[in-house]
């Protein structure tokens, strides 16, 4: 069974270390050890569970077992979504994406696009899902992204809006 659920504080350790694996085998071939050690210094249990109204978490179960996790910042900043490599390709990043927008728009109505820093090897991920590339590759502090946007629908003001 597959579920995704808001992150509980119980769980933040064990998201901490499933994402910066992820780092490990994925990105941080990319970064320099400046990058790297920003990277281990921001990914916490507590900024992971850190839940307000502008930010949150969400994390991917199959079987009880953490294969995602999606992050959001700043109410509309998707600043971390990773997938294990044996769930890629199944349509679990797709449904991280759409709960974190879906959770966005609930908590702010009038939030028109999502935002992320895509790593190299998530281009290809990010564009499937309609977000566009606003800057070429950039690197700051270590870091190598590729800032991107996802225009959202706009959700009626009253009911009835746009109705026709």
């Amino acid at each position: 069974m597959f579920e995704i659920t808001k992150i509980k504080s119980e769980e933040g350790s064990e998201a901490a270390a499933f994402i910066l694996s992820q780092f490990e085998k994925f990105i941080f071939a990319d970064y320099t050890e400046e990058g790297k050690a920003s990277v281990r210094g921001y990914v916490t249990a507590e900024s992971l569970v850190a839940n307000d109204a502008d930010n949150f978490a969400v994390v991917a179960r199959l079987q009880g077992a953490l294969v995602g996790v999606a992050k959001v910042k700043r109410k509309n900043h998707l600043s971390m979504l990773f997938v294990a490599a044996h769930c890629q390709g199944r349509g679990f990043g797709k449904q991280l994406v759409e709960t974190s927008v879906a959770e966005c728009k609930s908590r702010h109505p009038d939030v028109t696009h999502m935002t992320a820093n895509s790593s190299r090897v998530g281009l290809p991920f990010f564009r499937s899902r309609g977000f566009r590339p606003t800057a070429d590759e950039q690197e700051v502090h270590g870091v190598r992204f590729a800032p991107v946007t996802l225009e959202l629908a706009a959700r009626p003001r009253h009911p009835g809006a746009g109705v026709i």
